[in-house]
């Protein structure tokens, strides 16, 4: 019995075993027990499949799943993906802000200003040519910040090693393990600071080792793919088989024909050998010379390049053509229903596409394909039509991973997730002991469409909710069932019909039919073919067109524009974009067909590990890097992010006749009653902020209202003679304050800052020389949202990247740290234009003389952007403000210039922010803010953040004490009726006040 059970297994260890590129090791084969086992491993499981006979002498296979947990390995993995994940986060903001600053460039480098609407034409036309390339290359950095998540939470497979991982944990843990350590033992004052900063840049450094290494792999793939390409060519020329192969296929291809019009070094017969020693041979691959043949004197170049330079020079050359190939010609996807039991080991023309038995159930052509088989197209001899059509492979092919869909594996969630394209990805099983059933099939049409439904009634909810109008609810209910939902319903039509005429198509076999060969399983399978291809000059010429006008135009004016920062990333990107468009593995790869055609040995089964460990690396690179969907979403987001730019842009050059107090449009009137009055609310403690003492007195009083900064902080928007009749309302007569608007204006001109859209405005106060109130206008223009963007966008994305993931809040010492790299990629220009820029100076300039020492004290105040720039202002002055609304700089407060001193933020600057306003929370509160109450609606999201709505607030909770009640308060925003001092009612008040405005501004 051992005897039999000995040869048993020589005679199972016999059989050809081949390990797939799909796994990341080839198998281990293991004799235990008498058993021959093959061990196959995963990232986190063991496949077992043991071979044995029984005691009938039949061989039978056992596959086992092993699935080792090990709690300490998936903590470590876990830390390590959070760590990598907040780096992901990061470099979202990182591209966000480079895109920003990218078009940000564009009215300052175009002399816009707010006295003017000229601008040049030649730098908004290179900021637009660089754009497709910037978003091309940050849309391939997030993919592969994403393929560097996965892989970290993998163990780092894609290039696992032991210093691989030697290095993972360096960077992981003792970097900053050993950082923190030594920080507090060094009793330093921010030990954990430093730990995390040294944290953030060893990930850092990390990803950027990551991503060379995954495009140097796709470059080098892409070389070693057309090198084989070719000496697989030239064994098919000198070996006896000399038949048509997919090899000869790929050559037509590929535009190195001889029909093809490709340079003479591009035809087969000029392709060079490649010898052992990796050195051109003087013979051609389809001209054999015998050794001991004569051969023919070449004459000697006067310069001899390096045989190995020719050789690169020659194989980027051919990849560059195929790769230009695959991108620009046309394709058609076609649908055809076959058996199991189909094989076409005798045919060997390109699956069942171009078989002569197998008729396209449907075809489908998109538009670009259509246009290149025009016929004007051909008459310039730009592209060709293939007749007939190529056969070419996408990306799951070239993986060979096409997933099936069997009623066993079948899930509603499935069918809906894959969505029409997916679907057309999956080889879906119709018929045959493992088809659908007709109930899978409704199941799966009723859930797709109805998901759909549900998601388009739910955002036409929120719609409804946010009381947007009826037009948004009906564009967006068409815009849901034009674009989803009828092509959802239409799509599972034509599946169930096509799954109820296969089953009413089947007979009954006249013999005993054997399911286990499928000759009963019925597939549907997608094919792609090439119906047309561009000629070789067209390749090149595409070529020459984007490197001159989409890289060195927009990098050349960069550099003239003194943009350097941008300049560097743009051409940072650019050459990884380059790389990766013009050497792409993926396009060699579907001339071939799969990476198993691409084999050291003639069978195939002699593959060495090492090409086994590239294939690996180049079918995960190319189906979860390159190819991957986050790509195509990444590139959606950054294009939309910058149309929206470009808008904003535009319409901020077509409203800057809004910029400037005299040109500005009549806002709506600011009626104010003195007859009536809120008295101090009972029975709460709101707000204890009322009164301003310390550093905040009012001329005459001693303390000030929270009230009164509210009301000069929206004064900042109006009109002097606005100002000047409001002002004497509020304060109970004339000359009490004193708005200097030709102070200001003066000091504009002075300074030379005229052209700056910031408005803000300076309150003197005749009982009290020396003092002043600036009053910094919040956001009113397009271009003034822009503003908002450049100073608290970055805030505002790490802030929201801190709050989803999870333990962020950890990372709050370095978020500053992390926003002033950030915005490193800042010119000097957008830095010198910065609206807080005028107001600091302003503030330093009135202190220091100017004007002939008229004031000694100033405080700032505003609302929203006003705030914002108010807040940046005092700490940067050392005067005292009081903010509405106003955006934090706290996160921020390492990229402004000068820097600003926590320790300034913490004691100089308040702000009163209401409930919701999430705006006002942009950016970082100092310790001394108010948190106040809102009363707009819960589904007016930005309700609250409003200045007019606030100094309401302040007034019913903390009392008038003798100033005036807007008529708003009631009226607009839902506060009760004030206490009435007089005999007309509040409503008589409001109407008499809204015409004596009326007829005072001439309206």
């Amino acid at each position: 019995d051992d005897d039999d059970d000995d040869d048993d297994d020589d005679d199972v260890d016999s059989t050809p075993f081949q390990s797939h590129f799909s796994l990341r090791i080839p198998t281990s084969t293991v004799h235990f027990r008498g058993h021959l086992l093959r061990v196959i491993d995963t990232e986190e499981d063991q496949i077992v499949i043991q071979e044995a006979s029984d005691r009938s002498g039949r061989k039978r296979v056992l596959v086992k799943h092993l699935s080792p947990n090990i709690p300490g390995q998936y903590l470590l993995r876990l830390s390590y993906t959070l760590l990598s994940l907040l780096f992901l986060g990061f470099l979202f903001v990182f591209c966000f802000q480079v895109l920003l600053f990218l078009f940000i460039a564009l009215p300052v480098d175009s002399s816009y200003n707010s006295q003017t609407l000229d601008f040049r034409l030649l730098p908004l036309v290179s900021t637009l040519l660089g754009f497709p390339v910037m978003v091309y290359g940050m849309s391939s950095l997030m993919a592969m910040g994403a393929a560097f998540v996965i892989d970290t939470w993998r163990g780092g497979v894609l290039f696992r090693s032991t210093p691989a991982e030697v290095a993972y944990a360096v960077v992981f843990l003792v970097v900053p393990l050993a950082t923190f350590a030594v920080a507090l033992m060094a009793r330093a004052e921010a030990p954990w600071r430093r730990a995390a900063g040294m944290w953030a840049v060893s990930v850092a450094v990390l990803f950027g080792v990551f991503g060379c290494a995954v495009t140097w792999r796709m470059v080098g793939a892409c070389f070693w793919l057309v090198e084989r390409y070719f000496q697989m060519l030239e064994e098919r020329v000198e070996g006896e088989d000399k038949e048509t192969t997919d090899i000869d296929n790929a050559i037509d291809n590929a535009n190195i024909d001889g029909n093809h019009a490709t340079p003479k070094r591009l035809q087969p017969q000029h392709i060079p050998r490649y010898e052992s020693k990796r050195q051109f041979s003087t013979r051609n691959c389809d001209s054999p010379s015998p050794p001991d043949a004569p051969t023919t004197p070449v004459p000697t170049p006067l310069l001899r390049l390096p045989p190995t330079f020719l050789r690169y020079r020659e194989l980027a050359d051919r990849a560059l053509l195929l790769t230009q190939t695959a991108r620009y010609s046309g394709t058609r996807h076609e649908r055809y229903r076959v058996s199991g039991a189909d094989v076409l080991d005798d045919f060997d023309g390109g699956g069942f596409a171009l078989h002569p038995d197998y008729a396209p159930l449907e075809t489908r052509t998109d538009l670009y394909s259509r246009f290149t088989a025009l016929s004007c197209l051909a008459a310039l001899r730009a592209f060709e039509t293939l007749d007939p059509p190529r056969r070419i492979y996408q990306w799951e092919e070239l993986r060979e991973i096409t997933p099936f869909l069997t009623r066993f594996n079948y899930s509603m969630q499935k069918m809906w997730g894959r969505g029409i394209d997916g679907r057309r990805r999956t080889v879906v099983v119709a018929r045959g002991p493992s088809g659908l059933t007709a109930t899978q099939m409704r199941f799966a049409g009723v859930c797709s469409v109805t998901g759909t439904v549900l998601v388009t009634l739910c955002f036409v909810g929120g719609l409804v909710w946010m009381a947007t109008g009826p037009g948004s609810y009906v564009v967006v209910a068409l815009v849901s069932l034009v674009c989803c939902v009828v092509p959802l319903v239409r799509s599972n039509r034509e599946m169930y019909s096509m799954y109820r005429s296969l089953n009413e198509e089947e007979e009954e076999p006249t013999g005993e039919r054997d399911d286990r060969h499928g000759d009963g399983n019925v597939f549907h399978v997608w094919e792609t073919v090439r119906i047309t291809r561009p000629k070789a000059w067209y390749c090149y010429t595409r070529v020459a067109i984007e490197i001159v006008f989409l890289f060195l135009w927009p990098f050349i004016a960069m550099l003239g524009k003194k943009n350097y920062p941008v300049a560097f990333i743009f051409f940072m990107l650019s050459s990884f974009t380059f790389l990766w468009r013009y050497f792409d593995a993926s396009a060699v790869l579907s001339e071939l067909g799969s990476l198993s055609k691409v084999n050291s040995g003639k069978d195939g089964l002699d593959e060495t590990e090492e090409d086994h460990k590239l294939k690996h690396r180049l079918s995960e690179i190319v189906g979860k890097v390159y190819n991957s969907r986050g790509r195509e979403v990444w590139t959606v987001v950054f294009a939309v992010f910058g149309l929206v730019i470009a808008v904003l842009f535009l319409s901020a050059r077509g409203n800057s006749e809004n910029i400037t107090p005299d040109q500005r449009a009549l806002r709506p009137p600011i009626l104010l009653v003195s007859d009536f009055y809120y008295p101090p609310l009972e029975g709460t403690i709101a707000y204890p902020t009322c009164k301003l003492n310390k550093g905040f007195s009012f001329p005459g009083v001693g303390s000030s209202d929270l009230a009164d900064y509210s009301f000069l902080s929206a004064l900042a928007y109006e009109r002097s003679n606005v100002t000047t009749v409001v002002m004497e309302k509020w304060f109970g007569a004339p000359d009490v304050v004193i708005d200097e608007e030709e102070f200001v204006t003066q000091f504009r001109i002075d300074s030379n800052t005229q052209s700056s859209p910031v408005y803000f405005k300076l309150f003197s106060f005749p009982s009290a020389p020396g003092v002043g109130v600036m009053s910094i206008r919040g956001s009113e223009t397009t271009y003034d949202w822009i503003v908002n963007m450049q100073l608290w966008s970055s805030s505002g994305l790490a802030q929201f990247v801190k709050w989803i993931t999870p333990y962020g809040w950890i990372w709050n010492p370095i978020i500053p740290d992390f926003i002033r790299w950030v915005n490193f990629a800042q010119s000097p220009s957008i830095r010198n234009v910065a609206y807080y820029k005028v107001t600091t100076r302003f503030v330093n300039d009135v202190l220091a003389g100017y004007g002939g020492n008229l004031y000694d004290t100033i405080r700032i105040t505003g609302a929203s952007l006003g705030g914002g720039l108010a807040i940046i202002t005092g700490a940067q002055t050392d005067a005292f403000t009081v903010a509405i609304s106003g955006l934090g700089a706290t996160l921020g407060r390492k990229a402004f210039y000068p820097p600003i001193d926590e320790e300034k933020l913490n004691t100089q600057t308040f702000n009163f922010i209401p409930e919701r306003d999430f705006i006002a929370r942009i950016g970082g509160r100092a310790p001394f803010f108010q948190n106040g109450e809102c009363t707009a609606p819960k589904n007016n999201l930005f309700g609250c953040h409003s200045m007019w709505r606030s100094l309401c607030e302040i007034q019913y909770k903390c009392g008038t004490y003798g100033r005036p009640v807007p008529c708003r308060c009631v009226e607009q925003f839902g506060y009760p009726l004030p206490e009435r001092n007089g005999t007309r009612s509040f409503e008589q008040a409001c109407q008499e006040e809204e015409a004596a405005w009326n007829e005072l501004f001439s309206l």
